[in-house]
Formats: C-alpha cells, sequence, structure tokens
C-alpha cells in the first residue's frame, strides 16, 4: 500500500529504518530533523523557502518542514540567473552548498555593458542545513543559525 505524505513523518513507523546512509541517519533522526528545522522555520516566521540541494535526505528534510511549518517552498532548477532572482523573493535560503552564498554575491555584483550595476534583489539569509542539522545543544537553548 502506498504511503501518503503525511503518513512520512509517523511515530508508529519503525524508527530505526534507515533514511539516509553515509552516513546513516535513522527515521527517528530524520524526523527530530524536520520538527527541528520546522520549529526554526516558525520562529523565523519564513513563508517562502528556495531551496538548493545535491544531498536529497537533505533535501527531503528541508521540504518537510518548510511544509510541516506551513511555508511555500521555491524549487530551483538550476543556478542559473533568472533562477537566483527567483529564489530570492523567499525569506531564507536552504541549502546544503558551500558555494551558493558566493553564487548569489557575485551575480548581485554584476554589471550591464555599460558598466551599470544591474538590478539585483538583496540576498536573503542562507541557512546551511548540515550545520544547522548537526549542532547539538539542550532543546531549551537552540544553536543560533549559521548564516553563509
Amino acid at each position: 500500500m502506498p504511503m501518503r505524505l503525511t503518513q512520512i513523518l509517523s511515530p508508529d513507523l519503525p524508527q530505526q529504518d534507515l533514511i539516509a546512509t553515509h552516513p546513516n541517519w535513522t527515521r527517528a533522526d530524520f524526523n527530530r530533523a524536520v520538527f527541528r528545522l520546522s520549529g526554526r522555520l516558525k520562529t523565523a516566521n519564513v513563508q517562502t523557502a528556495a531551496l538548493w540541494f545535491d544531498d536529497a535526505a537533505l533535501f527531503a528534510c528541508a521540504v518537510l518542514a518548510v511544509w510541516h511549518s506551513g511555508g511555500r517552498v521555491l524549487l530551483l532548477p538550476n543556478l542559473a540567473r533568472d533562477n537566483l532572482d527567483w529564489g530570492r523573493t523567499a525569506d531564507v535560503f536552504l541549502t546544503d552548498s558551500e558555494d551558493l552564498q558566493s553564487k548569489l554575491d557575485s551575480q548581485t555584483e554584476q554589471r550591464d555593458e555599460s558598466g551599470q550595476p544591474l538590478d539585483v534583489q538583496p540576498n536573503p539569509p542562507v541557512w546551511h542545513l548540515p550545520d544547522l542539522l548537526t549542532h547539538t545543544s539542550p532543546e531549551n537553548s537552540p544553536p543560533p543559525l549559521k548564516t553563509i
């Protein structure tokens, strides 16, 4: 029987099943990561998040967290200028890429043929998920978000 998206985070499913390997990520750890990120998104009042990921498990975590928080997801098909401009309309970028910030910065500094600065929206904060999700701290004092 196919699983519905709403069932993926169910505590009734086997919590030690692996969601991803290398490194191993159990369903219990995945669910905690989704709920933790969802809480962060709610706290930051994020309504829209642009996503760019290489790692499928982190991508799934981010999508579910944004949806769980009530937000809207922008799935960038690539890092071409027009797609990054679309991503800049989001409240935050969620990524596992160390290069996204430099790509965004290089495009905000572009000039047209006459040397005039191109009209580019300012960059929203970039949340680097591997850093956010691997930081451990007591529940009552969440780690600061690393924006790159």
